[in-house]
């Protein structure tokens, strides 16, 4: 299994983030990118059949940027992890078709929890 992370540049808890979903799947490569587009090439160069992919957009645009991509996306097992909780923020994010939805408010514990689950569920 292989795990990508997309982090918004310069954010704080990217560090964070990454440390989280390593610290629940030691066994698993973790890559972490800053850009939709490079995220979007590595998976069009070889998608695993059991990636799981850890979405942190920033804000709703953000999350705007990443609906071109649905198709590809569709193919990955995702974890979402929503910058607010407004209606229209839930409703871009569902057509994402995420295994599970976060926010930022939640903890890491969530998180770690989320992806000790997949890690079980793979093996």
């Amino acid at each position: 299994m292989s795990i990508i992370v997309l982090t918004p540049p310069g954010s704080e808890g990217n560090e964070e983030i990454r440390a989280a979903v390593e610290r629940a799947t030691p066994a698993y490569t973790v890559e972490t990118y800053n850009s939709v587009e490079e995220m979007i090439q590595r998976l069009l160069r070889t998608i695993d059949t059991y990636w799981i992919v850890v979405l942190l957009p920033a804000s709703r645009k953000d999350l705007e940027e990443l609906l071109p991509y649905e198709d590809i996306l569709h193919r990955v097992r995702i974890v979402l992890i929503l910058p607010d909780q407004s209606p229209q923020t839930v409703s871009l994010a569902h057509r994402l078709r995420p295994r599970v939805l976060l926010h930022d408010g939640d903890s890491l514990e969530n998180l770690i929890a989320v992806m000790s689950r997949f890690k079980k569920v793979s093996a």
